[in-house]
């Protein structure tokens, strides 16, 4: 297939197809991108963009229309509709490229779960079409710490089951780079390619590297496997597909994921580590721009305690860490630490105090030296802290005056040499 091809890519906004515009762009590939809203549409300029819609098969009429080649990313949790969204690309088109999973088993009726059975349904579909087809079969995506952007933003702990789950994330950019050359180049009909970053990590591990890359002392909390159970359902998901990832993460546990050379193999180079994609996702988990001077007089504006939050992370690690609760609810502590620690202080949001002890133990194994419990901490959380810590570093409390809390004779002296 040459180059002057059209190319269609379903998911152009997503994570991937996104990227998958852009290489084909580059590589001087005509590109139309198909969207569900029009008017919300980011993409580089000479893309041509069209409106469709894959879950209305009839929509697909303007978007399929002398295109050569189509990057199918199933958006959907069932394979409904699926048959006629292939008849149609079949009909247009003569080449598709899937987006498919690792787990994919060849030669079974039936997969072991439901997201790996929708992927074989329609790895069968495209393979009866007659279409030249090659199946992606992905690893897990680098970008599923994206689920854990908002805890992250919000604190410094990520609750999840199967901390010890071991997978191999893949960056988005890998998985287009292959999938360029397999819309583009011949030699590609026909196969199966198993994609993966070059490194097995558990997710407690992505958490920590995730943590680096933003200079932040991230940590995993592990929680019972029922209690995300309830979670994601109430969050909408359908129970069989939150049974089939959890069941997924178990088995992960004992099986890591595979790690497989075949990025490198494709496009000459390795696969990106996940510490890369961390650090390319960096303003995905800070979640706020930076700004202005330590010393300015924020007062309440939460945003503003934000922004200085950000930019005490992007140093290195303080040996002086400001535990809070609810920035901007206490003007006084939240100038004390600002004003003047400035940025010599890691400020450190926890949105649930009860959580204080653990934060403040993991913030001692990453090096901090003298901890500070803002305001809001009354005298009960402050005891917590401090019996948790057990006097490896002195812990001060803003509010009380510095002398009721364990430790303040020294953190107060620590405190006057810093500041003098």
């Amino acid at each position: 297939m040459t180059r002057q091809t059209k190319v269609l890519v379903t998911g152009a906004t997503g994570n991937v197809g996104r990227e998958v515009v852009s290489r084909l762009l580059a590589a001087g590939v005509a590109v139309r991108a198909l969207v569900r809203n029009l008017d919300s549409v980011d993409l580089p300029e000479g893309v041509e963009v069209v409106g469709g819609d894959l879950s209305k098969p009839e929509t697909l009429g303007t978007g399929l229309d002398e295109v050569g080649a189509v990057f199918l990313v199933w958006p959907f949790l069932t394979a409904e509709g699926a048959p006629a969204v292939v008849e149609a690309i079949a009909w247009h088109a003569r080449r598709v490229v899937y987006l498919s999973s690792e787990d994919v088993r060849d030669g079974l009726e039936r997969q072991p779960d439901p997201i790996n059975q929708l992927h074989a349904d329609i790895e069968r579909l495209i393979e009866d079409s007659g279409l030249e087809w090659t199946f992606l079969r992905s690893g897990g995506l680098a970008t599923n710490a994206l689920a854990w952007a908002e805890q992250i933003r919000s604190g410094n702990v990520v609750r999840e089951p199967f901390g010890s789950a071991a997978r191999s994330p893949i960056h988005e950019r890998d998985i287009a780079a292959v999938a360029v050359r397999a819309l583009t180049e011949d030699g590609h009909i026909g196969a199966r390619y198993v994609l993966t970053g070059p490194q097995v990590l558990t997710q407690a591990e992505q958490v920590r590297t995730n943590g680096e890359a933003i200079n932040r002392p991230l940590r995993h909390k592990e929680i019972p496997p029922e209690t995300a159970r309830a979670e994601w359902i109430a969050e909408g998901w359908p129970a069989s597909v939150v049974d089939g990832i959890l069941d997924a993460h178990a088995r992960m546990v004992a099986r890591p994921e595979r790690v497989t050379s075949t990025v490198e193999e494709i496009t000459g180079s390795p696969a990106r580590t996940f510490r890369e994609w961390a650090t390319d996702h960096a303003g995905d988990f800070r979640g706020v721009p930076d700004s202005g001077d330590a010393t300015t007089d924020h007062g309440r504006d939460p945003d503003a305690i934000k922004k200085q939050t950000k930019k005490g992370h992007e140093e290195t690690m303080s040996s002086w860490a400001y535990i809070y609760g609810q920035p901007g609810a206490d003007p006084v502590a939240d100038r004390f630490a600002i004003e003047r620690a400035g940025q010599r202080t890691t400020l450190v949001p926890v949105p649930d105090e009860s959580e204080a002890a653990e934060v403040a133990v993991g913030l001692i194994e990453e090096g901090v030296e003298l901890i500070e419990l803002c305001g809001g901490f009354g005298v009960t959380e402050a005891a917590r802290v401090v019996e948790a810590v057990g006097g490896r570093v002195p812990v001060g409390h803003v509010n009380f005056g510095l002398e009721s809390v364990e430790g303040a004779a020294a953190y107060k002296a620590r405190f006057e040499a810093r500041s003098s």
